[in-house]
């Protein structure tokens, strides 16, 4: 599947665009992200603000990232969950980011939760996709975990006709060895509405996701050891016929089985 190794080709391409990035990106202010300011789910009994390391609800714009792409990502004050959200305004040529300049260690376990919308083009789309990871390189790449939620329509005409006209989610790690394990499902009907993804690495370097609260997958080999500084990356392509692909109410937290049955309560999205 060709879409699906955004772990392994993003590498490159990524790389690649953060050379490019240097002049033709603008780089934002660097800051600390945001105290929770909403952004939960209506019928969630409200944020969890135990172990809360950082928050981003994209209220104060994109203080905090360094953006990746031409066109630059972007705001977007009439979508969310709630409004405002991120939108990568990839397209057919670039894939867009943006790094956090927070970073990360899941030596003593971490918790990671995000929002993903992706329209629902499988029928005729492409570029389509959304994905947040946590990456070792300044520029996005050297992935140590990722999510990804993509649509390959008629429009992908590079990937082979039997994959064409669904919706894939992925979960990625780099395990021990140093090689990348997935899991990819067929999710056609999560398109069009809000899903809550909760990425658990635990302590034994374990690592559970969720889907709105429910237990979807559980790697089979343990993460790669932690980096010190490890980059949260969001993004990847929304296009502007196909699309839109959106990112909201992202969270991270110190591990603790209390708040892992916390956020397993997570209600659905809408």
């Amino acid at each position: 599947m060709r879409e699906r190794d955004s772990l392994v080709t993003a590498v490159g391409v990524i790389f690649a665009l953060g050379i490019i990035a240097y002049v033709l990106m603008v780089s934002i202010t660097a800051g600390s992200l945001s105290l929770p300011s909403g952004g939960i789910m209506g019928d969630d009994p409200g944020p969890v603000t135990d172990g809360l390391i950082c928050s981003e609800d994209f209220d104060q714009g994109l203080s905090g990232w360094i953006l990746i792409g031409n066109p630059q990502p972007m705001i977007r004050d009439d979508l969310g969950n709630p409004p405002p959200c991120f939108d990568s305004r990839g397209d057919d040529l670039w894939d867009n980011f943006a790094v956090s300049t927070t970073r990360f260690d899941y030596s003593d376990g971490l918790i990671l939760q995000c929002d993903l919308y992706l329209n629902d083009s499988h029928t005729d789309g492409c570029w389509v996709d959304g994905l947040f990871r946590l990456a070792r390189e300044e520029a996005g790449g050297g992935a140590v975990m990722q999510v990804s939620y993509r649509v390959i329509g008629e429009a992908c005409w590079g990937n082979p006709p039997e994959e064409r006209g669904h919706a894939y989610r992925d979960f990625g790690i780099m395990n021990e060895s140093g090689k990348y394990e997935w899991d990819t499902r067929i999710v056609d009907e999560d398109l069009g509405e809000w899903h809550r993804y909760t990425v658990v690495i635990r302590p034994d370097r374990t690592v559970d996701f969720y889907v709105d609260g429910k237990l979807s997958h559980r790697t089979e080999q343990q993460i790669a050891p932690s980096d010190s500084g490890l980059y949260l990356v969001i993004g990847n392509r929304s296009h502007r016929i196909y699309g839109p692909a959106l990112i909201d109410t992202i969270r991270v937290y110190s591990y603790s089985e209390q708040t892992v049955e916390r956020l397993a309560r997570t209600n659905s999205g809408k």
